[in-house]
């Protein structure tokens, strides 16, 4: 359970590098697959990170917020919508831009919905660490 005042690590897609990267692929099932790829490769990575972290005890979990939140369960994620209506058009104007440059078909009524995403230290542990 997360509650306010707890330690959170916020985590970022590279939308840059990731946008290099893809460009050249049309198909958007191929482009969500390899950014699920590398995402599972740095999972362990993340993991390790903040077990080494100096704050380590007190951190709680990890948190993100992106577009990209279908098939995140797989990876231990919890995904949820922001609860604030103007925060979630604040996001949507901020996607416009990333959505323009790495969409074939750009619509502006359909961009896809932001969703916050969870992961507790525990649960990145358990699944991500070496036993």
């Amino acid at each position: 359970m997360i509650r306010k005042n707890d330690v959170l690590i916020k985590i970022h897609l590279h939308n840059i590098k990731l946008i290099k990267e893809l460009r050249n692929i049309a198909s958007a099932v191929r482009r969500g697959i390899l950014i699920y790829q590398k995402t599972c490769i740095s999972m362990p990575i993340l993991a390790e990170y903040i077990q080494n972290h100096r704050k380590a005890d007190q951190i709680k979990g990890i948190i993100g917020i992106t577009t990209l939140h279908k098939g995140v369960e797989r990876l231990g994620f919890e995904a949820v919508e922001p609860a604030n209506r103007f925060y979630r058009m604040f996001k949507k104007l901020t996607q416009i831009p990333i959505l323009y440059l790495t969409s074939t078909q750009f619509s502006f009524r359909k961009i896809p919905p932001s969703h916050y995403l969870f992961i507790s230290k525990e649960k990145l542990f358990n699944s991500y660490l070496q036993k």
